[in-house]
């Protein structure tokens, strides 16, 4: 399941468009051109913020890749407090005209995150393979508007790269892995949601035996 597009803006984005279209039209009916013409441009630039082209995404086995287009702003190991873990912890600022859609950092399926000492209940996303890693996605600063970042019920599946989520007005996007992942990207370094790879996750022994 994923987050669908009307010519490359989510549904979301063109309810903003149309109720600010419905704005200029009672101002230019009231003839104050001045407000119609600013409300006209905050439109333009509306559906560049909300606009979420179609790209060629990255096949990289084992790869986690970025969930919102942005700079990476530090890379570091951390205390994963939502899963109780030692983590890797990849910290992104969010481009002011990047993708409105946040994409899947891999494939795999929802599932519902619990932490004793963090609230997970509005900005926190919990995805887990098949093969049992576990990629978490919070929203560092900013707001979601109360939502989580992977609007894809849990329990259900979402594909490698692909749209999940909505980033909103999200100011820094984390994204937890486990600390083995070898990193592939530095604080300063640009990414594309869904293409640029972040990190590769370390394969488990049990899986190398499997594959020899």
């Amino acid at each position: 399941m994923r987050v669908r597009t009307f010519l490359h803006i989510p549904h979301e984005g063109w309810l903003i468009v149309a109720g600010l279209v419905l704005c200029v039209w009672l101002a230019v009916h009231e003839q104050h051109w001045l407000i119609g013409a600013s409300l006209s441009a905050v439109i333009l630039f509306g559906l560049g913020y909300f606009y979420d082209s179609d790209r060629i995404l990255c096949s990289v086995p084992l790869a986690v890749v970025a969930p919102v287009d942005g700079t990476v702003t530090s890379v570091e190991l951390v205390r994963d407090e939502f899963l109780d873990r030692n983590a890797l912890r990849f910290r992104i600022k969010p481009a002011a005209l990047g993708a409105y859609s946040l994409r899947a950092p891999i494939e795999g399926k929802l599932r519902e995150p619990r932490s004793e000492h963090v609230d997970t209940s509005t900005h926190v996303s919990w995805i887990q393979s098949d093969e049992g890693d576990d990629v978490l996605i919070a929203a560092g600063r900013g707001g979601l508007l109360g939502q989580r970042p992977c609007l894809v019920p849990v329990g259900e599946r979402v594909g490698h790269g692909r749209r999940c989520g909505l980033r909103r007005l999200a100011r820094s996007i984390d994204v937890y892995i486990d600390e083995s992942s070898r990193a592939k990207v530095c604080p300063g370094q640009s990414v594309r949601a869904g293409t640029d790879v972040l990190a590769i996750l370390k394969r488990k022994p049990a899986e190398e035996e499997a594959i020899a």
